[in-house]
């Protein structure tokens, strides 16, 4: 599968991922072999020591992405990402602007351009699962936020991949696991956090037309590290 090209305002090279690669997620009718490639670590995080502070050209992007001024924030990303191409952050600002204004396909692009070249990954695998479940893939979903999780098990630092877990196991009546999935969210974040209620109806109904009983023994599994 070929992608990008004119992504960022010049031309790049051009990506492909072949069938078979860890780019590409297992299709979900192999029961066991996408239940295995869910459950392997096939992406690890390398030390990142750059934050969203580190240089003040980044309130150009996050200022506006914080207003929801997503155009001013896609612009403005277009332009820092030639210089910061292995920073994670940079390729999370566009693909979260990107989700905003529901460009999903150019969001997929850029969280899969930033797994294949940043140094931290974990950011961008949550990033992209959360982009496949909203594309109407929701086993790729899974496998994308199972390859997260193996991340976050050794640098916590964010709470999406958890939540939307949680609705995952809910919407195939997996209540116990939901509840715990939902549990470290709160454990993380104050405030509750949850997802709006169309959201989460749409994720929980694709669940359930999904292939639901490799996503059981994924998300099984998945809970019962969380309580290792």
């Amino acid at each position: 599968m070929a992608l990008l090209a004119w992504l960022f305002g010049r031309r790049h090279e051009t990506i492909t991922f072949e069938p078979g690669s860890r780019l590409t997620p297992p299709a979900a009718s192999d029961e066991d072999e996408y239940v295995r490639r869910c459950l392997t670590v096939e992406f690890r995080d390398e030390n990142e020591s750059r934050t969203f502070s580190s240089n003040p050209a980044f309130d150009r992007v996050l200022k506006p992405l914080n207003s929801q001024q997503y155009d001013i924030a896609i612009r403005e990303a277009k332009k820092l990402l030639p210089k910061y191409q292995d920073f994670d952050l940079a390729y999370e600002w566009l693909g979260n602007a990107y989700l905003e204004t529901q460009q999903l396909e150019l969001a997929r692009q850029t969280f899969y351009e930033g797994i294949s070249k940043s140094k931290r990954k974990c950011l961008l695998l949550v990033g992209l699962g959360d982009t496949e479940w909203r594309m109407g893939k929701v086993e790729d979903g899974l496998y994308w936020l199972s390859q997260a999780m193996h991340c976050l098990a050794v640098n916590p630092i964010e709470y999406t991949a958890d939540l939307l877990l949680g609705y995952m196991a809910k919407g195939i009546a997996m209540q116990n696991e939901a509840d715990l999935f939902l549990a470290q969210v709160d454990r993380m974040r104050a405030g509750q956090i949850r997802l709006p209620a169309a959201h989460a109806e749409r994720l929980m109904s694709l669940c359930r037309q999904g292939r639901t009983e490799p996503m059981r023994k994924v998300i099984r599994e998945l809970a019962d590290k969380r309580l290792s």
